[in-house]
Order: structure tokens, then C-alpha cells, then sequence
């Protein structure tokens, strides 16, 4: 309830939000489970309500010439790390699933970085298939391009896990089942 009038009150600064609810997933605040999960949904409809105002104001004439600019919704840095931070470190099942959703909600307002990487590539030896299975889907839909150029210029144990886990996106994409903790079939 108390979130919902928060929302309610933020509508229009989405960051303040953002950070609020950030907030709650820091580790000294030591929120209940329902909570971080609440905020973590909390900070997926923001960027999803952005997402669909920037889609609406594409679509609409405007009469002076200039739409205004839904899409610029940056995510604060403190806000993206916590994200980030509690997918890779939280340990419910339901906490990085929550997390997850959020990231691919998020993800054209965070950018494409060596960090964000590093998390999904992770990510895709995750316990749970169902992350697993949404960190590929997200290495999937970003750019080839920034994709590599940002992974090489994280540090060098990064190449360590891109190898492997960049053959078993292939075997993804190509449409090819997947098991966990198995080794994608390679041709000899």
C-alpha cells in the first residue's frame, strides 16, 4: 500500500522512484523478501509505463513539431547497480527472477555495458533456467557490436567466462535445447 502511494506521488520523477526503490534493495536495509520483490516490480513498471509513453508520443502528431521525450528516462547509476547487485547476489529463486524482469524492462535505458555483461553472462549458469534461459535472451537482443567491444574492455576473466557461455547463446539461438550445466555439442 505504502508503495503504491509512493508511486502515486513520483509518477512524474521516475529517478526519485527509482532510487526509493532501490533503496529497499540494499543490503543494509534488510527488506523482507515480499518487499525487495515489490520494489523490483515497482521499478519494472516505471520503466515499462517510460517505454510506452516514448511508443505513444512517436505515434502522435504533435503541432508545434516537437514530441516530448519519454525515452530519456536514465536509470540512476546507484539505482542500476543495486539492480544488478541483487540478480547476481540475492538468494531467492524469486528475488533474481523479479530482477531479471526488471533488467529486460530496463534494458534500453541502461545501456549496453561491460558490467551488464559480465551480470548476464553469469547469469546464464544461474540455478534457476528460467534467469538462465532470460540472460540469453537478453545477450540475444543486444547489439553484436557493443556486445563484444564492451565485453573486451571489461577485465580480462570476463574472456574466461564469454567463451563457453557465447557457444551455448549460439546453440541457443540456432533453436537448440538446452540442459543445464551441460556443454553445447561441438563438431569434431
Amino acid at each position: 500500500m505504502a508503495l503504491a502511494i509512493l508511486t502515486a506521488c513520483f509518477e512524474d520523477n521516475a529517478e526519485a522512484l527509482l532510487l526509493g526503490c532501490a533503496a529497499a534493495l540494499e543490503p543494509e536495509a534488510n527488506c523482507p523478501l515480499d518487499t525487495r520483490i515489490q520494489c523490483l516490480k515497482t521499478m519494472e513498471s516505471v520503466s515499462l509505463r517510460v517505454h510506452r509513453g516514448s511508443e505513444d508520443a512517436d505515434s502522435e502528431d504533435s503541432s508545434d513539431g516537437e514530441a516530448a521525450d519519454h525515452s530519456a528516462l536514465t536509470w540512476p547509476a546507484q539505482a542500476a547497480d543495486l539492480l544488478l547487485y541483487t540478480l547476481t547476489n540475492d538468494p531467492s529463486i524469486r528475488a533474481r527472477r523479479a530482477a531479471m524482469k526488471t533488467l529486460k524492462a530496463a534494458q534500453g535505458h541502461l545501456g549496453c555495458t561491460g558490467r551488464l555483461i559480465k551480470v548476464l553472462l553469469l547469469k546464464c549458469r544461474d540455478r534457476d533456467k528460467r534467469v538462465q534461459l532470460s540472460a540469453y535472451e537478453l545477450l540475444a537482443s543486444m547489439d553484436s557490436g557493443e556486445l563484444n567491444g564492451n565485453a573486451e574492455k571489461e577485465e580480462d576473466h570476463i574472456i574466461e567466462l564469454r567463451e563457453p557461455t557465447l557457444a551455448l547463446l549460439g546453440a541457443y539461438l540456432k533453436g537448440a535445447s538446452l540442459s543445464i550445466g551441460s556443454k553445447p555439442a561441438t563438431s569434431d
